[in-house]
C-alpha cells in the first residue's frame, strides 16, 4: 500500500503503477530498485500516452523528454558499496529518470509489440516474486530472441549517456538516391566509447517526411541509405528516443 502526501496526475499514476512494479513484482536488492522505480516512472508517461484511450504518441515523447535526467554520471544499477546510501538508492537521476529512459530505449530497439511482451511475461515469470536486473534482461532476450548484453551492459551497469555529431549528404547514381549519413561519437571517459543504438533519421522531401534507421555501432560510421527522393533536410533521432547529451 503507497501513501502519498499530494495528488498530481504524474504522482498518483506512479504510485498505482506500484501496484505491479514494486509490490505485485518487486527488486531482489537495493541495486535492482529501477526496477520499481524506474517502471513506476515510465508508466506515468504510459498514462500520459493511453489516457484518452489512443496511442498519443506526441505527448508520450514530451512525457519522456520531461523526464530526462539532469544527470548521465552515474549508472541505474546502484553499485554494492552504495546500498547503504539512501540518497544513492532512491536517486530520481539514476533509479527513477534514467531507469524510466531504459525502458523507453528498449522499446525502440525491439519495437512496441515485442516490449509489452516482455513486460507482460515478465510480470508472469515473477509475480509475487523478487527478480534481478538480471532476470528481466533473460526475459527481455527471451521474448525478444536476440541477444540484449550489449543494452543493458551500456544502459544499466555503465554511466553515462552518447553525445553526437551528424552530418548528412546526397548522392544520385543511375536514377537511385542515396543517403549518406555520417554519425560520430563524441563522449569521453569514464563513458562507454561507443554507444550501440538504432538511431532514427527522419528526412523530409517536398514537406513529406520518411523515415530510415542506422544500426550505430561505431565510434564513427558512414552509411549510405536508399532513399525514394532527395531530402531537403534530415533531422537526427528527431523523437528522442535515445538518452543523449
Amino acid at each position: 500500500m503507497t501513501g502519498q502526501s499530494g495528488f498530481s496526475e504524474s504522482l498518483t499514476s506512479h504510485e498505482l503503477a506500484h501496484q505491479w512494479w514494486g509490490d505485485e513484482v518487486t527488486c531482489k536488492t537495493w541495486s535492482d530498485i529501477w526496477l520499481n522505480e524506474g517502471f513506476a516512472t515510465y508508466s506515468e508517461a504510459l498514462w500520459i500516452e493511453y489516457k484518452l484511450g489512443f496511442d498519443d504518441v506526441v505527448s508520450y515523447r514530451n512525457a519522456m523528454i520531461a523526464r530526462k535526467p539532469s544527470s548521465v554520471n552515474g549508472s541505474v544499477y546502484v553499485p554494492a558499496g552504495s546500498t547503504n546510501d539512501v540518497g544513492r538508492i532512491f536517486s530520481s537521476d539514476f533509479s527513477y529518470r534514467k531507469g524510466a529512459w531504459v525502458l523507453h530505449q528498449l522499446r525502440h530497439v525491439v519495437g512496441d509489440a515485442t516490449f509489452f511482451q516482455i513486460l507482460a511475461d515478465y510480470r508472469a515469470q515473477y509475480q509475487g516474486g523478487a527478480p534481478t536486473t538480471d532476470d528481466f534482461a533473460a526475459v527481455a532476450e527471451s521474448v525478444w530472441g536476440q541477444d540484449l548484453t550489449w543494452f543493458f551492459d551500456e544502459w544499466v551497469y555503465q554511466v553515462g549517456a552518447p553525445s553526437y555529431r551528424f552530418s548528412w549528404d546526397t548522392s544520385q547514381v543511375n536514377g537511385h538516391y542515396y543517403l549518406h549519413a555520417q554519425i560520430d561519437q563524441l563522449q569521453s571517459s569514464p563513458y562507454p566509447n561507443v554507444f550501440t543504438m538504432p538511431v532514427d533519421l527522419v528526412a523530409s522531401a517536398s514537406g513529406s517526411p520518411f523515415t530510415v534507421s542506422v544500426w550505430n555501432n561505431a565510434r564513427s560510421q558512414r552509411a549510405i541509405l536508399p532513399i525514394g527522393a532527395l531530402p531537403d533536410t534530415v533531422q537526427f533521432d528527431p523523437n528522442q528516443w535515445i538518452l543523449r547529451t
